[in-house]
């Protein structure tokens, strides 16, 4: 199955990898909220499974509404099959 396929809109914005205005990375919840919105695309039941977090967590989680721990962010990135990147600052 093509991944980019079932991601719609969130694909313009995360092909694969964050990218997009630095200034909107700046916010943990903004981060959290996007991953929340590829999760959502692929199935939040698939991703919590895959995660090893319970759905209930994971949807508040990735609510945008609070700055989750970074070893969530690296379990939701595994389970949906993203990378983040650093990169120097410009």
């Amino acid at each position: 199955m093509d991944q980019g396929s079932d991601l719609g809109p969130v694909q313009k914005i995360v092909p694969g990898t964050f990218s997009g205005p630095w200034h909107l990375f700046r916010d943990a919840a903004f981060i959290a909220k996007a991953l929340g919105d590829i999760a959502r695309a692929k199935g939040m039941s698939e991703v919590a499974r895959d995660a090893g977090l319970s759905r209930e967590s994971l949807y508040k989680a990735l609510s945008g509404q609070r700055n989750p721990d970074f070893s969530t962010i690296l379990a939701v990135t595994r389970a949906l099959g993203v990378q983040l990147h650093a990169a120097p600052a410009a």
